[in-house]
Formats: structure tokens, C-alpha cells, sequence
């Protein structure tokens, strides 16, 4: 009997230990959950045969526009516009390096498009099939609103250029020949026979049309 009751003190304990490890742990899934959520990082755990979606976060919820229980009778497929053509490509590369990241485009329930950033990460179940995929979904509509603002500042600076290059080529031509024919003009008058007030009047044309020549080389140049 005492040896029973010895036994059943230590199964007592352990049974203690394993549940204030169990809570322990469920503590940090919830302070991990509640951090992801808080950092804009939403959650969908996605059965890797099958699509189907098994769980959902509160941040997904309000991101699709979807209730929970809509979500668990959905597959990945019916959110993610690429899921056929990108998230079974990269299925295989999933489980073998254990998690990618890739960019997809998420459809709401009221038909809008979010562009995300999808951080998979492969959990294999042993005990049942294919096991499933933890997706981790960030919403980088205002990151890729940013980059097309760039990419659309950068098209207009380009373009800006071209048009400046042309133009100065435009002009180059345009004011550089007559100009050219005016400073040879004057240049063969000035080996002409001319008065000497005629003479000082050409001096200063020449040398005015030399300068003129100058300041339009400097800024077409």
C-alpha cells in the first residue's frame, strides 16, 4: 500500500509538472499570437494536401472580410488568386527548405485585392498525412503604393530627360545655323571696304555675335 500511494504521489507530481508545462506553453502561443497581430503579421494555417483552410486569426478575419466558420469550409485557393499557378509550384520547395516567402495577391470578400507578402512555413504531421502549412500574411498595400510611386517618379524623371535631350538637340540645330550663317556674315563684311565708323560698327556685331555664340553653346552644351 505504501508503495502504491508513493506511485500515485509521483504520477500526482508528474501530472502536476505537465500541466503547468502545457499552460506554460499554451501562455506563449497566446502572447506570440496576440505580438503577430499587434505587428500587422496575420495568421492562416492551410492543410498542405488539400488547401483547406483549418484556422484562421482574428487579423485575417478582418483583413478578408470573411466570418471564421466561412473560412474553415474554404480552401486557399479561393483567397489567393495565384494559389494554382505559384502556391502548388512552390509546395515542393516549401517542405524541403521548410518555409519560403513569396508575394501573392489576396481576394477579399467583397472582391478587392490585397497584395500580401506570405511567409510559409511546412509542419509535417507524422501521424496524419501531408500535415499543413502555417501562413504568415502581411499587408503590403501601402509598400507597393510606395514602390509604384517611385516607379512612377522615376518614368517621369526619364521622361523628363528624353524631352530635355531632344529639345536641346532641337534647339542646338535650330539656333545654332542661322546664328552660324549671321557670324560668317558678318565676318566676310568685316574684309570688306568699309568706312572707319562702318568698321567700328562691324567690330562690335562680330564680337557681339561671338559672345552670343558663346552663352548658347554654354547652355545647350
Amino acid at each position: 500500500n505504501k508503495k502504491m500511494l508513493i506511485d500515485l504521489e509521483q504520477a500526482r507530481t508528474q501530472a502536476e509538472r505537465e500541466r503547468d508545462e502545457l499552460n506554460r506553453v499554451n501562455q506563449l502561443l497566446t502572447l506570440t499570437g496576440q505580438a503577430l497581430e499587434r505587428s500587422g503579421i496575420t495568421e492562416l494555417w492551410v492543410d498542405a494536401s488539400s488547401g483547406d483552410i483549418r484556422h484562421a486569426s482574428q487579423q485575417v478575419i478582418n483583413l478578408l472580410g470573411y466570418s471564421s466558420d466561412e473560412l474553415q469550409t474554404m480552401q486557399f485557393q479561393n483567397i489567393d488568386i495565384h494559389y494554382s499557378e505559384r502556391f502548388h509550384n512552390t509546395l515542393d520547395s516549401i517542405k524541403e527548405g521548410g518555409w519560403k516567402r513569396f508575394e501573392s495577391i489576396l481576394q477579399t470578400q467583397d472582391g478587392r485585392r490585397i497584395p500580401a507578402e506570405i511567409t510559409a512555413v511546412y509542419n509535417h504531421n507524422s501521424n496524419a498525412g501531408e500535415g499543413f502549412i502555417v501562413c504568415f500574411v502581411v499587408d503590403i498595400t501601402e509598400r507597393k503604393e510606395k514602390e509604384n510611386t517611385l516607379l512612377l517618379s522615376r518614368k517621369m524623371a526619364e521622361d523628363a530627360n528624353r524631352a530635355k535631350s531632344t529639345f536641346l538637340a532641337t534647339m542646338s540645330h535650330e539656333i545654332r545655323t542661322p546664328l552660324n550663317g549671321i557670324v560668317g556674315t558678318i565676318d566676310m563684311l568685316e574684309h570688306t571696304s568699309l568706312e572707319r565708323n562702318q568698321k567700328n560698327l562691324v567690330k562690335i556685331a562680330l564680337d557681339s555675335s561671338h559672345l552670343l555664340k558663346k552663352i548658347i553653346d554654354d547652355i545647350l552644351d
